[in-house]
């Protein structure tokens, strides 16, 4: 067994013995400690449950999805490092999307498929041997690309939603700093009351930034929009920028830049102020040979390190494989978002989120693995 300086404990809370027959069996396959407790009811569960120790939360909810997914929203709160499921043999869209943008449950469709369900346990597993301590100092994530049209926008705001939904105690924004042609508020459907520009100008008359930013429906994800103005833009300093990610790193565990495809001196200053830097590409070689001239420039400025790569819009029948890529640009690659053009444009359209367009996606599935693998590579 693991040496984990903790047991993880789950409770499972489902009247249907084959469903928890699987569990268990899934459970037997853990290379660490665990005790499962076994409940047929939520009333009875909530009586035996010891919130200081509770990992992870199992609840069937195929007689009632909504009464029992509200019954967990109440009881939710008490529970800060606990992962809830709801598992059920149907489930429809609508009630998941209302139940995702108050909390931070998984759903997963009977029968449970193995692989899914331990990628879960895994995760609780991984975060209970390293604890995330911010210390009133947010992180920066630039998400870039040195050339247009590769996604860049789809995914800084796409993993911001998936950063704010794994942890709602956190808060999460976005910074739009495609100045004078963003596309971050149009992607969420928003009318921001204020704008970049006008944020720097209030930012030392304000006694919190939180105020002068755009929340995203009643979530703790916010945004900040780029100057619709070009006189506007053109005005924001590289000092002024600094001085907003200063101040935003006290109130926001997590800052994401979307940064403009060019690199001027105020996007390289950005780029070196950054904690993580994602570069996006594409599996296609024009492509990967300007990522790969990008990667160059980027060691010769010194922040090659910080720099990982996110293959986007990736298909397994594409020519060009995932090692391919890797072995081109000779840097391995950090994340994989696989290429779902229906839902990507559906998301836009609609001015939602890939996760509220379309829950039982891959490409859903695939920004909660990056929103993880960024956490972790940001723990300290």
């Amino acid at each position: 067994m693991n040496s984990m300086n903790k047991r993880l404990k789950i409770f499972i809370v489902d009247k249907d013995e084959m469903s928890v027959s699987i569990i268990e069996n899934y459970l037997s396959e853990l290379n660490y400690d665990f005790t499962l407790v076994k409940s047929g009811s939520l009333s009875e569960a909530k009586e035996q449950v010891d919130e200081n120790e509770l990992n992870l939360f199992i609840t069937d909810v195929s007689d009632n999805v909504e009464q029992i997914g509200t019954e967990i929203d109440n009881i939710e709160d008490l529970y800060n490092n606990c992962k809830f499921i709801l598992t059920a043999y149907n489930f429809k869209t609508d009630d998941i999307v209302r139940f995702l943008r108050k909390s931070k449950k998984d759903f997963i469709t009977k029968p449970i498929i193995k692989t899914g369900f331990l990628a879960i346990v895994n995760e609780i597993a991984e975060k209970m041997t390293s604890e995330q301590d911010f210390s009133g100092q947010g992180k920066v994530i630039s998400v870039f690309s040195n050339k247009g049209g590769l996604g860049k926008t789809t995914v800084a705001v796409n993993l911001g939603y998936e950063l704010a939904r794994r942890d709602r105690r956190s808060k999460v924004v976005v910074v739009d700093m495609n100045l004078f042609l963003g596309d971050v508020t149009t992607f969420l459907d928003l009318t921001p009351p204020c704008d970049m520009s006008f944020l720097i100008e209030k930012i030392d008359e304000t006694k919190d930034i939180v105020d002068l930013t755009t929340q995203y429906e009643d979530s703790n994800y916010y945004v900040i929009a780029d100057s619709p103005y070009r006189d506007y833009s053109r005005n924001v300093s590289r000092e002024d920028v600094i001085k907003m990610l200063n101040a935003l790193r006290k109130r926001f565990n997590y800052i994401i830049i979307d940064n403009s495809s060019a690199i001027t001196g105020k996007t390289k200053y950005i780029l070196d102020f950054s904690d993580l830097i994602l570069l996006i590409t594409e599996a296609n070689l024009p492509t990967l040979n300007n990522c790969k001239r990008c990667l160059d420039f980027f060691e010769h400025i010194g922040i090659q390190n910080k720099t990982q790569i996110v293959l986007n819009r990736y298909s397994k029948e594409d020519e060009c494989h995932k090692q391919d890529v890797a072995d081109i640009l000779q840097k391995e690659i950090f994340g994989v978002i696989p290429n779902d053009w229906q839902t990507s444009i559906a998301s836009i359209n609609r001015g939602i989120t890939i996760g509220e367009t379309n829950p039982f996606s891959d490409i859903y599935y695939a920004f909660g693995e990056l929103a993880d693998l960024v956490a972790r590579k940001l723990c300290r």
